[in-house]
């Protein structure tokens, strides 16, 4: 049984809390599964590839084992497709570390993984991007050419967050950044799923938010199916990565919970 990536676009109650009124709200633990120390995302947009790589970490943590993983590797890796992009385009494309968790299962298929010892900064990312925009718009300007551009987003890379490690080294034994990803998450280990009702049910869609840029697919089931599946895996001590826009008032950072009923 694939594991829950995600849920998406869906306010709930958070499993075994019952409302009592509008200023407390009452929680019973009835399971407490295996978690990884909490990192600081800084003044990034990457909640969504810290969540999904916590949530790898909190899997391995159930079987015995243990990773922590670097987001900060994935987000370059993101940026420098950006940077292709946005040449390629002729400067249409933006650059943003806005995503959905789909987007990191894609990522390090691609460009692997880094522990988070191997790979760290304290890079701001925002100042990054606007550093990337006026890099690649003056490349379009001037043409010079792809390759020459992607040298220069390296440059820029190495020096705003850390040059990359050739390998991976981990328990004695050395790994290159994709052989890394493969030993932690399998490429069909992690299901994307979400609950839209202007969607069809049981079917693969693409999300209609504005973070999925790349148009990453959830595969759309009823409500009931979805709290279903998520109660079942944190029974069984699988983490769940759940996405959701916190600007919206059903979210509550106070109180550390999601009202169901009030929609996004």
């Amino acid at each position: 049984m694939n594991k829950i990536i995600l849920l998406s676009a869906v306010l709930f109650m958070l499993l075994s809390c019952s409302r009592k009124s509008e200023d407390k709200e009452v929680f019973r633990v009835e399971t407490i599964n295996k978690i990884t120390p909490v990192k600081d995302q800084g003044n990034s947009s990457l909640c969504w590839a810290y969540a999904m790589l916590a949530t790898i970490e909190s899997e391995h943590l159930m079987k015995g084992d243990s990773v922590n993983l670097s987001a900060v590797y994935v987000a370059r890796n993101m940026l420098r497709e950006q940077a292709e992009q946005c040449y390629l385009t002729a400067g249409r494309a933006g650059f943003t570390t806005r995503a959905t968790a789909p987007r990191l299962i894609a990522l390090i298929q691609q460009t692997g993984l880094m522990p988070f010892d191997s790979y760290r900064s304290d890079c701001n990312f925002n100042a990054l991007c606007r550093k990337l925009g006026v890099l690649c718009r003056s490349a379009v300007t001037r043409r010079t050419g792809l390759e020459a551009l992607m040298r220069n987003a390296d440059d820029l890379f190495d020096d705003e967050i850390n040059p990359v490690p050739w390998h991976v080294w981990m328990l004695g034994a050395e790994y290159t950044p994709q052989e890394f990803a493969r030993s932690v998450c399998r490429d069909d280990e992690y299901q994307a799923l979400t609950s839209f009702t202007h969607k069809p049910f049981y079917e693969d869609i693409v999300l209609d938010v504005p973070d999925n840029r790349s148009g990453d697919k959830f595969y759309n089931v009823p409500i009931d199916t979805l709290m279903s599946r998520i109660e079942t895996a944190l029974r069984r001590g699988h983490s769940v990565c759940w996405e959701g826009d916190v600007s919206e008032p059903g979210f509550s950072f106070e109180r550390g919970v999601v009202f169901k009923g009030r929609a996004f």
